[in-house]
């Protein structure tokens, strides 16, 4: 689990820049978490890895189910996650992305 940490850690810093530079970190929260449910889906989870289908036709699958809730920079962005084979790591990029919102914003999270 630390692994797919470590490989996160650059996507969801590189989110983090990007949303803080658009002013829109609550826009970028709410896109990541929604990609990272679509690949955990199982309809979709079982496509990751597949030769049936390559990472960009996964990522126009995410693009054309989720029917405009991308913006054309975060569309960008899972460009870049798709062509490095990261998409299996939106999870824990969410994750880290939101862990890195909450340190900015001042919060802390209790368990």
């Amino acid at each position: 689990m630390s692994n797919a940490k470590t490989l996160a850690r650059p996507y969801a810093k590189a989110a983090f820049e990007l949303a803080m530079a658009e002013n829109a970190t609550d826009r970028w929260n709410d896109m990541l978490d929604l990609a990272s449910a679509a690949v955990t889906d199982p309809s979709l989870a079982g496509l990751l890895g597949s030769p049936h289908a390559s990472d960009r036709q996964i990522v126009q699958i995410m693009l054309d189910t989720a029917s405009g809730a991308f913006d054309d920079r975060f569309k960008g962005f899972l460009g870049v996650v798709a062509d490095n084979k990261r998409l299996a790591l939106l999870p824990e990029i969410a994750d880290l992305y939101h862990a890195l919102r909450e340190a900015a914003d001042g919060l802390l999270r209790v368990r």
